[in-house]
Order: structure tokens, then sequence, then C-alpha cells
């Protein structure tokens, strides 16, 4: 049966929108782990699967990414800054995501 897979979620916009787009990141850069293609155990980073966004945008300095990737958006949807903290925050908060996934 089609459309088993796939749904949608209404995010009403006069609501807090935060969560579901902290949620929504999460699960994009999240998808290798929980495919089973790319694993985080044994100290490794969800930075270094080579497919991401994370590995040649977020976790790069914004001179060195491809000029379309808006990231700005990501990075105050978590309250960071476009910084080496802010991306090394993020780097860690997605680490910690997958390793609780792996579970």
């Amino acid at each position: 049966m089609l459309g088993d897979r796939y749904k949608d979620v209404l995010a009403e916009e006069d609501g807090d929108l935060s969560f579901y787009v902290e949620r929504l990141i999460d699960y994009v850069h999240l998808n290798p782990v929980k495919a089973g293609i790319f694993s985080v155990q044994n100290g490794g980073s969800v930075c270094e699967y080579p497919w991401s966004s994370v590995a040649r945008g977020y976790a790069v300095l914004p001179s060195k990414r491809p000029k379309w990737q808006c990231c700005e958006e990501m990075f105050t949807a978590f309250g960071w800054k476009d910084n080496a903290s802010g991306r090394l925050n993020m780097i860690e908060h997605l680490d910690e995501r997958a390793a609780s996934e792996e579970r």
C-alpha cells in the first residue's frame, strides 16, 4: 500500500516551532545512523560521515561551505552562533543523540 512509509505533521505557525525544528534537524542528520550505515561507536562522530551536510557544511567555516548551503537557521534553532563553539556544540549534540540511537 502506498503512503505507509511517509507521513506529515502539521506545525502550527502560532505555536513554538523550535522543538519541532530541532527534532527535524536531528532526524535528517541522524538518518545514516538510524539506517545502520554509519556508527558513532568507539569514539566516532557524525561529522565523519562523508555524505552528510554536517561534514561538508555545518562543521566547517562559513567561507568553506558551498554557497547554496544556508546554515544560519539551524544554528539559530538551537540557540548557537555559527562560530567554532557553536559548531562544536552542534557536533557534540548530534554525536550524543546518535550514540543514544545506537543503544
